[in-house]
C-alpha cells in the first residue's frame, strides 16, 4: 500500500507543462521529473502523482508551481522496487471521475429491480367479486393473485385463475415509484455535486473534469424535478377500474366499471382506453433490446362529465381480428386497460392495468 511507502528528501530537475490538442481544444498537463536516493543510489521519477489528467492550464501551471526545478521537497518509494516514486501520494477528487460507472450499474440496476419487482410482486392485482357491475367496485378480499406474465403456472393458458368479476390495481404504487425516484436522484446528486464542488475548487469550472461533470449535474437538476413531479401526482385522485371478467375471450363484450376516490372534481377530462400491445425481445451484438408495438388501441370512455367522471359503467367489445394473450420468452401479446384523467397544471392521472384476454371459444361467433 502506498499510504505506507517510507520517504525521503527528492530535487526537482524538471517542471514544465505539457500541451496537448484534439477536436475539443487544447488541454495542459504537468510534467514534473525529480531525483532521490535510496541506500545510497541515485534514482529518477518522472511520476509526481499516481494520477496525472490533462486538464486547463490554470490547474497545470499550479502543479508546476508548487515544484520548481531546484527545490527540494519529500518524495515516497516502493521499498519492493525503489524505482518506483511519487511527490503526492494522497488521493485526488479528480480520481472520483473513475466511480461514473458506478452511477450507471446503480441507476441500471435501480431500474432492473423495479421491473422484477414489478414481475415477481405482480404486475396487477386482481381480487374476485361477486357479480354484478356495482358490486365490482365493492371492497373484497384477494382470491388471486396476478404475477409475472412470464412466469405464470399455466403459462399456455394464463387466464385459468383469472375468470369471473375483477378489480384491477397497479402491483407498484405511487409511493413506491416516489421513493425509488428519491433513491436515484439522492445518490446521482450526491455523488455528482460532492465531486462537481471538489473539482471546481481544486482546478475550476473551465476545466475539463469541470466541464465533463457539468453535464451529470444537469441531468442530477432532472431527476430532483421528476422526483417533485412524482411528489405532485402522489396527491391525484385514484380511479379504480373494474371488469366484469378478468378472462375475456376475443370478440366477446365485458363490463367495465370506474370509481373515482378523492377529488374527482380536480379531473377535468377521464380517458379510458382498451390496448392491445406485442413485445419482441432479441439480441444485436452483446445487448439486449425489447421492442414494443401497440396492435389496437380502442377508446371506452372519453368524458368531462363531472358525475360520469365520479362513477360510471359501460360495455366494450375485445375486438374480434386481434390476438389473445401469449407469453413466451421473447414474444408478449399484453392487454390492458390505460387510464388517463386530465388535471390543469397539475401532472395527470396515468394507470395501465393489465388483464387477460383468452382465445375465442371454437364454434361461438364474436358477441
Amino acid at each position: 500500500m502506498a499510504a505506507s511507502w517510507p520517504s525521503t528528501e527528492a530535487t526537482i530537475i524538471h517542471s514544465d507543462i505539457v500541451e496537448s490538442h484534439d477536436d475539443d481544444g487544447s488541454s495542459y498537463k504537468p510534467e514534473i521529473h525529480f531525483t532521490y536516493a535510496v541506500n545510497g543510489q541515485q534514482q529518477t521519477s518522472e511520476k509526481w502523482s499516481f494520477t496525472v489528467w490533462s486538464s486547463s492550464h490554470k490547474w497545470a501551471s499550479s502543479v508546476t508551481e508548487r515544484y520548481l526545478v531546484g527545490t527540494k521537497h519529500v518524495c515516497f518509494f516502493n521499498p519492493n522496487k525503489p524505482t518506483d516514486a511519487v511527490l503526492e501520494r494522497h488521493f485526488q477528487w479528480i480520481n472520483l471521475l473513475g466511480l461514473f460507472t458506478l452511477i450507471f450499474v446503480a441507476v441500471g440496476g435501480g431500474i432492473l429491480w423495479f421491473a422484477i419487482r414489478s414481475g415477481v410482486a405482480a404486475k396487477t392485482s386482481l381480487a374476485n367479486d361477486p357479480a354484478g357491475t356495482a358490486a365490482l367496485l365493492a371492497p373484497a378480499g384477494t382470491k388471486n393473485s396476478l404475477g409475472a406474465l412470464s412466469t405464470l403456472d399455466n403459462v399456455d393458458a394464463p387466464w385459468k385463475d383469472f375468470e369471473g368479476p375483477q378489480r384491477l390495481k397497479p402491483a407498484v404504487s405511487r409511493m413506491a415509484v416516489f421513493v425509488g425516484t428519491v433513491l436515484i436522484a439522492a445518490f446521482w446528486n450526491g455523488l455528482s455535486w460532492f465531486m462537481f464542488i471538489m473539482v471546481i475548487k481544486d482546478q475550476g469550472w473551465l476545466s475539463f473534469p469541470g466541464i465533463f461533470l457539468t453535464v451529470f449535474v444537469v441531468i442530477g437538476a432532472g431527476l430532483i424535478a421528476a422526483a417533485f413531479y412524482v411528489f405532485l401526482a402522489l396527491f391525484n385522485p385514484v380511479v379504480s377500474i373494474a371488469l366484469g371478467n378478468g378472462a375475456v375471450a376475443v370478440g366477446e363484450t365485458v363490463d367495465v366499471a370506474w370509481e373515482t376516490e378523492g377529488k374527482a372534481s380536480r379531473i377535468a377530462e377521464l380517458i379510458v382506453e382498451l390496448v392491445g400491445q406485442e413485445k419482441a425481445t432479441y439480441t444485436r451484438g452483446t445487448s439486449t433490446y425489447t421492442d414494443k408495438k401497440e396492435f389496437v388501441r380502442v377508446p371506452i370512455v372519453k368524458t368531462g362529465d363531472q358525475e360520469t367522471i365520479r362513477f360510471g359503467s359501460l360495455t366494450f367489445q375485445i375486438p374480434a381480428d386481434t390476438m389473445h394473450t401469449f407469453l413466451a420468452s421473447k414474444n408478449k401479446i399484453e392487454w390492458s386497460i390505460d387510464v388517463r384523467g386530465v388535471i390543469h397544471w397539475w401532472p395527470d392521472v396515468k394507470e395501465s392495468l393489465a388483464f387477460f384476454v383468452k382465445p375465442a371459444n371454437p364454434g361461438e361467433s364474436a358477441a
